[in-house]
């Protein structure tokens, strides 16, 4: 904090957050019910549209937890704690790989969602097999 008011960066940090949460909501209420148009406008098939427009939905309508992931951690930079901003987003990587785990990897809860090559637990450089050439 530049001139050490914490009471205006609070204020700051906290309208910056709304409108983030206002273009977030926006986007996805669009996202979510323009999703199949939106697939047809990128060149996507009838059979691709049928088939992912439930996982496109999904992944638009709820782009709220992605925008302020990214808008949190430029507030906490922004403020001139860059440590805490790292300490969130480490904290934050069990639940996400979790998440993803169970989502595209275990269940394919939502049709259309496609399997990573690599568990969210192991790097995909250890996926791959070992060459024997020595």
């Amino acid at each position: 904090m530049g001139e050490k008011d914490t009471a205006a960066a609070g204020r700051t940090a906290a309208q910056g957050i709304v409108l983030g949460l206002a273009i977030a909501a926006a986007i996805g209420v669009a996202g979510a019910a323009l999703a199949p148009q939106l697939m047809r406008t990128m060149g996507a098939s009838e059979a691709v549209v049928a088939t992912g427009s439930g996982f496109t939905r999904v992944m638009l309508g709820c782009n709220a937890s992605v925008f302020l992931l990214f808008l949190i951690n430029a507030v906490f930079r922004g403020a001139g704690d860059a440590a805490l901003a790292m300490r969130r987003a480490v904290d934050r990587q069990p639940a996400q790989h979790r998440a993803r785990a169970v989502l595209h990897l275990r269940h394919r809860a939502v049709p259309g969602a496609s399997a990573s090559p690599a568990p969210p637990w192991r790097p995909a450089s250890a996926a791959a097999p070992r060459s024997s050439i020595s």
